[in-house]
């Protein structure tokens, strides 16, 4: 009889645990494996699937066999799944008073972050995701609202949104 240590849950890849690569191992790690006629750890093996993103599914089944080849077998489960959408904080707003204050909007990642934004997430970020929406309404005062936007691993999406605010008193 052959039982795996139990499910795994996380959030991150890095949460999960690496495979038992041997008997000991396995045993080490919360397994357990019992036979009237005795267990042979030479024979002990592992099969893994891995599928899905979001959640991520890895189902992990091993097999040992006892001193006359009868096997046993058992599956561990580990699902990762990242809830948590990323937290993004734009610049400052910016006041001016002509069009010729008008800053142009970040249109990377990397100058949105150059240029005071921030973002942050748990198991890290897609910067490919990175856009920007643009809004321009009014003529005195005209606000520009820009919306930045992007995606962790997961697609979880987070958004800020800056303004810019042109008025000639």
């Amino acid at each position: 009889m052959l039982t795996c240590p139990a499910t795994v849950n996380g959030e991150c890849d890095d949460d999960i645990p690496a495979p038992f690569a041997n008997f000991a191992a396995f045993i080490a790690g919360g397994g357990t494996a019992s036979d009237n006629c005795g267990i042979n750890p030479s024979t002990f093996s592992l099969m893994q699937t891995d599928m899905g993103t979001c959640p991520r599914t890895i189902t992990r089944t091993y097999q040992v066999a006892d001193s006359c080849g009868n096997t046993g077998q058992c599956i561990q489960t580990i699902i990762i799944d990242d809830p948590e959408p990323p937290m993004i904080t734009c610049p400052a707003t910016v006041n001016g008073e002509c069009d010729d204050d008008i800053p142009p909007a970040f249109s990377t990642f990397a100058a949105f972050i150059a240029g005071g934004g921030s973002a942050t997430d748990n198991c890290g970020l897609n910067v490919s995701t990175f856009t920007m929406t643009q809004t321009d309404m009014g003529t005195c005062p005209r606000t520009i609202v820009r919306t930045y936007q992007i995606a962790d691993s997961c697609g979880n999406t987070g958004q800020c949104v800056q303004s810019v605010i042109i008025d000639d008193p």
